[in-house]
């Protein structure tokens, strides 16, 4: 056994590979450090094995890329190095055609006898070491090749100089040597200004791509080369792979001790808000932990204990804190349980729905620092067990990259074969058909897979949950008696939506206003009709049917591509408007929002058709008696609203009669936010626009300036949809330079491929809900966004009553879950 293992490890040790792949692996081995790199959120160690396995490919592939690049030239330029050669007869003589060398060489008996027999001619040769070197080693090289030497070889052997230069490898290493200095050049000369173009910024990460592509090889051809000088056996250019993969880890764990020195640096200020806080002012501290991890300095109960949980906090689950019950219950704020929708228990209380109760007592809110997600562990940079898992993962995750890579050369080899026998007249382009013909194959078997999953994605939004599968007996909500909207064609969010509509009495016993009303809910879903200008006409019909025109508040709500509202600003309405309301909502899709970019065309012609129909109708009505029409939209509701005004800036509300706006974690792709942020002042002259990340920034605008206010876009700094796009692919963008903003870490560098991938991976992690508890962290903005929708809709309100609607809403969501927890169980 042994005898076994110790064969093994010594072939692993002594497997040697080409050139090319020694580049490749050297840059995949020497990206993983980097990858460790903070992103924008915290990541579990299975995403971390991802982001490892995915990048370490692609610096493969780059590196690999460019040194076959590099050699075919080399070989390119030894070709025609040789047929110059080739032309001058002198030198051809010199090597292949002079008789006096060959004598020199084979037939003259006197250069044996002063090899063998004369004194001062071994003397001579014992000083001059280098024709017995250069013997030496071409004795080595037969052995090396199994084959004779030929009189090039022998000549190039012989040649000192002459021989390096004639290497292939010196021709490769000078070719890697200028691609370095080519790209360090295309960096220089393609510097990133302000509002520069895409191309230049291509131009620019090609550069950086060859700069490091032609490093990883150098290295490579020069290790090959003094492996050579080292063992004195010419290797037929095979490097080892050990030491390559040594080198390679070397260079990971530099950047790597770059990367922990640069997260020292402070980042700004991490200042969390509790919901509660008056005016929402009072500042929670946390600390920067490694690999963009946060801690918890916060405990959202009053008079308790302070409590600091990093994010890395073992077990996975991550309590924001714990808060005495009446009768000695101790309630914990847990964020994962097992089974299902995420609920919130007390300790001591036995499990199921009924045991599930809220652990925020009255006018508290659960606070969690930025960077800190609920149900996420952190993978930081000092915790070395999830660092070695994630690397093994990550190697794991690369290789079956390669290998699939691989398999896609051998069948495209196989295709092109078949493709050479059957049309000769193809055979010189019969890798080009082979490769064509794999990627015909491999994208129509990803499109039927794509549709296939869609197609249980959509079962999935339309599927009736038991909490929601009654239909509603109010005529004021959609779906209800003499509705012209059918309840079968709700999917799920839409049933939510309709489902959890206040009521009279629930207002007056919250805000204790007595002169309540019901509200009204008009829900258009994706199945009720066939286009968007149909699902707009009959969701002006149901306005209509409702009585919402004699409402004093109208409010559009733009859903995610899901169908989903959020609750907390539709009740928040309700509560503040005493139910005076009526909200509206038309469903464009029934998948997850970054599964629903395809619909993103028709819901602009949605909401085009619906607003202007709208529009036309507000206008013929009394100005005394007109409601107000304010509007909202959420993560890809947001742009699909946005698109509307796209071109017409601030005025595209006036256009079509919109009082207020706000607009809740605006994806990146929304051009009209774009065009706002790039020209602030052309699209929006008179200051009615503004963008924050919390209440604390707005109220820290001075106050003419939010008097001026009529459409906010509400933003967190560490929210990762409003940051992830295309270009950040290739550009750096703003947010990762000098001046950062809260929730950006130091340490964070801006890397090609790299950075747009880690923000990938943030996003997939933006949102962690917990049944009542509020935070503002990522995509989730359930913290402030009662106050906003108070602030952004211009409603009155006291802090008391919003302390009481707050405290309402979470109660709410709590039952709500509850109910569906149990309804599952049934």
């Amino acid at each position: 056994m042994r005898r076994a293992g110790a064969q093994a490890l010594r072939r692993i040790v002594s497997a040697d590979t080409g050139t090319v792949e020694a580049a490749g692996l050297l840059a995949a081995a020497g990206s993983v450090g980097p990858s460790f790199q903070p992103g924008l959120l915290p990541r579990t160690t299975r995403d971390q094995a991802l982001i490892t396995g995915v990048v370490a490919s692609a610096n493969y592939a780059f590196a690999a890329t460019t040194q076959a690049l590099a050699e075919a030239v080399a070989r390119r330029l030894g070709q025609r190095l040789n047929a110059a050669r080739g032309r001058m007869p002198r030198w051809g003589a010199a090597r292949d055609r002079m008789p006096r060398w060959d004598a020199a060489r084979d037939r003259m008996p006197r250069w044996d006898a002063a090899r063998d027999r004369m004194p001062r001619w071994d003397a001579a040769g014992g000083r001059m070491p280098r024709r017995d070197v250069a013997r030496g080693r071409l004795l080595r090289l037969d052995a090396a090749r199994g084959r004779p030497l030929s009189r090039r070889d022998a000549a190039r052997g012989r040649g000192g100089l002459r021989g390096i230069v004639a290497d292939p490898r010196t021709t490769a290493l000078v070719t890697q040597v200028c691609a370095c200095g080519a790209g360090i050049a295309l960096q220089r000369l393609a510097a990133q200004r302000p509002e520069e173009g895409l191309g230049r910024a291509a131009v620019r990460v090609f550069g950086w791509r060859l700069t490091a592509g032609g490093v990883a090889g150098a290295l490579a051809t020069a290790a090959d080369a003094v492996a050579d000088r080292l063992t004195g056996a010419p290797t037929g250019a095979r490097i080892n792979v050990a030491a390559t993969l040594l080198a390679g880890a070397g260079v990971s764990a530099v950047l790597y001790a770059r990367q922990r020195r640069a997260a020292d640096i402070p980042a700004g200020g991490h200042v969390m808000r509790p919901a509660d806080a008056p005016g929402g002012t009072q500042p929670v501290g946390t600390s920067d932990e490694p690999g963009g991890a946060r801690a918890v300095r916060s405990v959202d109960v009053p008079g308790g204990p302070e409590v600091v949980r990093p994010a890395d906090a073992p077990g996975g689950t991550q309590p924001v804190g714990t808060s005495d019950e009446p009768g000695g219950a101790r309630a914990v704020r847990s964020v994962d349980v097992p089974g299902g929708p995420e609920v919130v228990r007390s300790a001591g209380v036995p499990a199921g729905p009924e045991a599930t109760r809220a652990a925020v007592p009255a006018g508290a809110r659960a606070v969690r620092a930025a960077g800190v997600a609920a149900g996420v562990q952190a993978v930081g940079v000092g915790t070395g067990v999830q660092v070695l898992q994630a690397v093994g993962v990550g190697t794991v995750v690369s290789a079956s990259i390669l290998a699939a890579a691989r398999a896609e050369a051998a069948a495209a080899a196989a295709l092109g074969r078949a493709v050479a026998l059957a049309v000769p007249s193809l055979a010189p382009a019969e890798r080009v058909a082979g490769h064509a013909i794999t990627l015909a194959l491999i994208t129509y078997a990803a499109r039927r897979a794509a549709v296939l999953a869609y197609r249980r994605i959509d079962s999935a939004g339309v599927v009736v949950e038991p909490a929601h599968q009654e239909q509603p007996t109010s005529p004021l909500v959609s779906g209800g008696p003499a509705s012209l909207v059918r309840w079968a064609d709700f999917g799920r969010e839409g049933r939510r939506y309709v489902g959890m509509t206040l009521t009279a009495q629930e207002i007056a016993h919250v805000t204790g206003a007595q002169d309540a009303r019901d509200p009204i809910r008009v829900f258009v879903g994706l199945a009720s009709a066939l286009t968007p200008g149909e699902r707009a006409d009959l969701a002006m019909r149901e306005l209509e049917r409702s009585g919402a025109f004699e409402r004093s508040v109208l409010a559009y709500f733009s859903p995610t591509g899901s169908g989903y509202v959020n609750y907390v600003a539709a009740e928040t309405l309700e509560y503040l408007t005493k139910g005076d309301v009526a909200s509206i909502a038309i469903a464009y899709s029934v998948r997850p929002s970054f599964l629903s970019l395809d619909r993103v065309r028709a819901a602009w012609e949605e909401n085009l058709a619906f607003l202007t129909a709208l529009s036309w109708r507000l206008r013929s009505i009394d100005p005394a008696r007109r409601p107000r029409l304010v509007l909202f939209g959420e993560s890809l509701g947001s742009q699909a609203a946005q698109n509307v005004f796209l071109h017409q800036g601030a005025r595209g509300l006036d256009l079509l009669g919109i009082d207020r706006a706000l607009f809740v974690g605006t994806p990146f792709a929304s051009a009209w936010r774009q065009a706002w942020l790039d020209d602030p002042e052309g699209c929006d002259g008179d200051g009615r626009v503004v963008e924050v990340a919390s209440y604390e920034e707005w109220l820290a605008l001075p106050e003419e300036r939010r008097e001026r206010v009529r459409v906010v876009l509400l933003t967190h700094h560490e929210d990762p949809v409003p940051k992830l796009g295309l270009p950040l692919l290739i550009q750096s963008p703003g947010w990762l330079g000098p001046v950062r903003g809260p929730g950006i870490p130091a340490a964070a560098r801006w890397r090609p491929f790299v950075t747009a991938l880690i923000t990938f991976v943030d996003m997939l992690n933006a949102i962690h809900v917990v049944p009542g508890q509020f935070v503002s962290l990522g995509h989730d903005y359930r913290g402030d966004l009662a106050r906003f929708v108070r602030l952004a809709f211009d409603l009155p309100a006291d802090e008391a009553t919003m302390a009481a609607v707050e405290r309402a809403l979470r109660d709410r969501e709590l039952d709500w879950a509850n109910r569906r927890v149990a309804g599952d169980k049934k």
